[in-house]
């Protein structure tokens, strides 16, 4: 379809520093003729780049003699005969236009079922909306999808006459978008010259204008930073198909920076040999980071450093996927670094528009409490409406409505006139039960804004008003029903962005990858290097096919990576004096993130431009320059906190990322006795080769968690746990495996009361509520066993005995006995037992230390078996153990030996943070976090090699089967 070639003066080809001096060579021979010169760059940056350039080499008459453009569209703009006020479809008229044209879909047909999905039509929209601004029409994709060879499949005929309706309704009320300009046709002679500078990859619509363009001048100048011989060259072809010109190279004389030369070399295809030896340059670091919030603060951290140095914060970039949001500009402006860009938000997160977003979802939430509590919850009701929320919970018990707005209608028409819930349900109920069946959006509109009104304790400001209620993104002519309006009313807030407050114009500055190219930075920070990100992955979109896209002449995904490949390495060669790469190893939740494929073979070598920074939450939280940090750094120095928790989370942090030094007691190496004992039990055991350095926070520096004290519909795991034990050893002692339910219910009964369960939880019906279901799951577990000849023998029981040498202690929940005076042991667990096969491994000891224990302790009696019941709702009543000969061989196999050597490491001061990557012992979230050395392993692996005590460690570090 693009097969014409513009007719240009000249062309040259080279990276941006090259194409500069060229640049200002032409135009300081163009100026001297006296001709008008117009200057378009691909983007902002670059134009910037070339205005540096005039005004610092030339008079001000040559850069008053040159119109400057940031692209292509804003060129069809200045030639167009209309005026120039382009507009952007609304999201919400795009999902409204997508919306009525998908209604002509046929059944059977593909997307029939969709069309009614709002979610599904504004995503259609802006998928229409991306063909549009890339230059195809629905007059090209109907062309192009029959030209295939097979023809256009039901998917794409379907699109296709979706995409017709949906551009006719479009243009019946938006007249000046950009893609419109593109597509005038004109023949007026354009005077004057025109110089393209910075483009090699042109969509469609550009390449289309530009051929019509080029019939109306005779002089054009193209400035390239790609030539046909570049590692990149595929991503040019298409435009250089365009260019009737073969290019003047331009640096030959001129060599790229070593940053740029450096990325070149390792991302290019042509140059990443294996046999090649890549020099890293001087002044360029990687940063590996622990999440989010700690690649933002070594960002920060790196940016403070720099500008100490001497570097303008003006002169520093910051390369993000994304610009303008997250964390590091926030950060940066609650800290007060120097930011360009503005603080801003998602309009969703502000409470007023939290307010009426729960006020459109009312009706399809069938005005659940859950829903009246969080509109009651913003604090931003008028005072006769503001009732207390957690209220709502009582009236749900009192009363039994939780949704439906009739039956909430017959709870307010008997309530207290003047009660507050009542006059918010009174003027909702009036709200929902006036809507039309069907209205224009703006009726729909007129009318929230009427009730928002009424509810908000405040005036409605101009910029408010703007923000919720502005009618001109609401210009499609539709009639849609009240669900309809508030989806596509959800999803229009859900995509509208509100500043908070103003950047510095001379702070840093934070771009994407492609706003960066060209432009010259002292300093460039890339964020963002993890798999998944740069290369972006590429998706195969089904209304897209990589065959259509081709025919359409649209950039195809076998060539994104090349391109990013490409956009990485201009960003580098922005960068005059130092380049940075922060990426992060874990994502917010601690999952580990694989660095991008790009500087994958970087990470791997780890030489002394990498490092590796803190996790710790301390440096991420408080590392920071803002006066909050400040104070409590002063409190860290003068050592006055009084959590050790603190104290020891600040020496850790301090301690962590030393690799040169020796192991400290944050890898949990003592290497002396610091827990004395002369007793051992089994939990004490399975607690530290569970982890040792937990066992050693915990157990010895005696840290803990300090918990919220809060209301919870059940009680915290342990008093449950605790709850449930005391009352089965009970009723087993009285009743043997015989209790029905209402003896069962009787000593809960006592119980709770003896707890006070029913002000833990909140509430009598909570309590019942409770007490019933465990009545329920301990009836269902007795039942199991009532056949047996089971009887009570001891509960409780304390016991000490020894395992060869090795003194050891337990506390036993159940002793029983069987018709044949034979004992049976039992652990309950009210949560899911411990397989056989975690004993038999090593990984439990209850069950062995219990059996010794009881052997020793009734050397008269013999003993059936020694097992773990369950007292749940998932398996009430099972069992797993082992018989007394099953268990007598398990001790028999060198469990003493197993025993002593852990015993020998524990009283070693061996702590290491070595959690068990089992099913049964999974590294998760604990309390002690904050001091764990578990991260980076390579210090503790390296030392491992050279310490005489550290064998556990070792051994661990070594097992290639589990991943640290």
């Amino acid at each position: 379809m693009y097969n014409r070639k513009m007719n240009i003066s000249e062309l040259y080809e080279g990276h941006y520093r090259a194409l500069e001096k060229e640049f200002l060579e032409l135009i300081l021979k163009l100026s001297s003729s006296g001709e008008k010169i117009t200057a378009i760059a691909a983007g902002a940056g670059q134009l910037n780049e070339l205005r540096k350039l005039i005004l610092s080499n030339s008079d001000k008459r040559v850069f008053a003699g040159i119109d400057f453009l940031p692209g292509i569209q804003y060129l069809a703009r200045k030639i167009s005969s209309f005026p120039i006020n382009p507009e952007k479809v609304s999201h919400a008229d795009r999902t409204i236009f997508a919306f009525r044209a998908m209604q002509d879909i046929k059944e059977n047909k593909p997307l029939y079922h969709l069309r009614s999905n709002i979610e599904t039509t504004h995503s259609m929209g802006s998928f229409l909306e991306m063909l549009l601004e890339q230059g195809v029409t629905p007059e090209i994709y109907e062309t192009i999808t029959l030209s295939l060879g097979a023809g256009p499949s039901e998917t794409e005929e379907v699109i296709g006459q979706v995409f017709k309706k949906y551009d006719d309704l479009r243009e019946r009320v938006y007249h000046q978008c950009d893609d419109l300009y593109m597509k005038q046709d004109t023949t007026e002679t354009l005077s004057g010259v025109f110089v393209f500078y910075g483009f090699y990859d042109l969509n469609p619509g550009q390449r289309r204008f530009l051929e019509a363009f080029a019939k109306r001048t005779s002089k054009m100048y193209w400035f390239s930073p790609l030539s046909d011989n570049s590692p990149w060259a595929d991503i040019y072809s298409r435009t250089k198909k365009l260019l009737n010109k073969t290019g003047s190279r331009c640096d030959t004389h001129i060599e790229m920076n070593s940053f740029g030369q450096f990325f070149e070399s390792l991302l290019s295809n042509k140059n990443n040999s294996k046999n090649k030896k890549i020099t890293v340059p001087a002044e360029f670091r990687i940063t590996a980071s622990s999440g989010e919030m700690g690649a933002c603060r070594d960002t920060l951290s790196r940016i403070t450093e720099l500008h100490a140095e001497g570097v303008p914060y003006s002169k520093i970039a910051v390369v993000r996927r994304k610009q303008g949001y997250g964390s590091l500009v926030r950060m940066a402006h609650h800290e007060g670094i120097p930011v360009k860009d503005n603080l801003k938000a998602k309009v969703s997160e502000l409470p007023e528009v939290n307010l009426l977003l729960l006020l459109t979802s009312l009706e399809s939430g069938q005005f659940h409490y859950l829903l009246l509590q969080e509109i009651l919850s913003t604090g931003l009701l008028k005072s006769e409406m503001a009732y207390p929320a957690s209220n709502i919970s009582t009236i749900v018990l009192e009363c039994g409505v939780r949704f439906n707005r009739n039956e909430w209608k017959k709870w307010y028409s008997t309530a207290d006139p003047d009660n507050k819930l009542r006059q918010l349900l009174q003027k909702l109920d009036e709200f929902y039960g006036t809507l039309p069946k069907k209205a224009h959006p703006i009726d729909y509109l007129n009318r929230l804004r009427k009730l928002f009104e009424r509810l908000y304790c405040f005036e409605i400001s101009g910029d408010l008003e703007d923000l919720l209620f502005r009618k001109e993104v609401w210009l499609a002519e539709a009639k849609i029903d009240w669900s309809q309006f508030s989806s596509m009313m959800q999803i229009q807030l859900r995509e509208q962005d509100v500043e908070l407050s103003s950047g510095d114009p001379d702070g840093f500055s934070v771009l994407t990858i492609e706003k960066v190219r060209g432009s010259k930075f002292d300093s460039v920070i890339i964020m963002d290097l993890e798999e998944g990100i740069y290369p972006k992955p590429v998706v195969e979109d089904p209304r897209l096919t990589e065959d259509l896209r081709t025919h359409l002449q649209m950039s195809r995904k076998l060539e994104r990576e090349i391109e990013d490949g490409f956009l990485i390495r201009q960003a580098a060669e922005a960068a005059q004096k130092t380049l940075d790469i922060i990426y992060r190893q874990r994502d917010v939740k601690g999952t580990e993130i694989y660095p991008s494929s790009f500087i994958y073979e970087l990470v791997s070598k780890r030489e002394n431009w990498f490092k590796v920074s803190s996790s710790s939450p301390y440096t991420q939280l408080l590392g920071g320059s803002h006066k909050l940090h400040e104070t409590v750094d002063l409190i860290k120095d003068n050592k006055t906190p009084d959590s050790p928790f603190f104290t020891r989370g600040c020496n850790a942090s301090g301690s962590r990322m030393d690799f040169s030094a020796d192991f400290d007691e944050y890898d949990g190496i003592l290497e002396e006795n610091v827990y004395h004992h002369s007793t051992y039990s089994a939990t004490m055991l399975e607690e530290y080769i569970k982890c040792p350095f937990a066992f050693l926070a915990g157990r010895i520096w005696r840290l803990k968690k300090k918990e919220l004290a809060g209301i919870s519909t059940t009680p915290t795991p342990m008093k449950k746990g605790i709850f449930v034990h005391d009352a089965v050893e009970e009723i087993v002692e009285k009743y043997n495996f015989a209790a029905n339910r209402k003896q069962i219910k009787e000593i809960l009964v006592i119980a709770a009361e003896k707890e006070n369960i029913a002000k833990k939880i909140g509430s009598e019906t909570l309590k019942d509520v409770f007490i019933e279901e465990q009545e329920s799951i301990i009836f269902e577990t007795l039942q199991q066993h009532k056949d047996k000849s089971w009887k009570f023998f001891r509960k409780e029981e304390r016991l000490t005995g020894k395992i060869g040498d090795i003194d050891i202690e337990g506390r036993i929940d159940l002793i029983l006995e069987n018709d044949k005076s034979e004992l049976i042991i039992i652990d309950l667990k009210t949560g899911r037992l411990p397989e056989n096969k975690s004993t038999e491994e090593g990984n439990e000891f209850q069950l062995p230390f219990y059996y010794q224990l009881v052997t020793q302790s009734y050397p008269g009696k013999k003993i059936e078996g020694v097992c773990y019941m369950a007292v749940s709702a998932r398996e009430p009543g099972n069992l797993e153990g082992f018989t007394a000969d099953e268990m007598q061989e398990i001790l028999d196999a060198g469990f003493e030996e197993s025993i002593s050597e852990i015993i020998e490491l524990l009283n070693g001061g061996i702590f290491p943070p070595l959690p068990r990557n089992t099913k049964n012992h999974p590294c998760t979230y604990c309390d002690f976090r904050a001091l764990c050395r578990r991260t980076p392993y390579e210090r503790l692996k390296s030392k491992a090699e050279v310490s005489t005590v550290a064998r556990l460690l070792a051994e661990e570090i070594n097992n290639k089967d589990e991943k640290w």
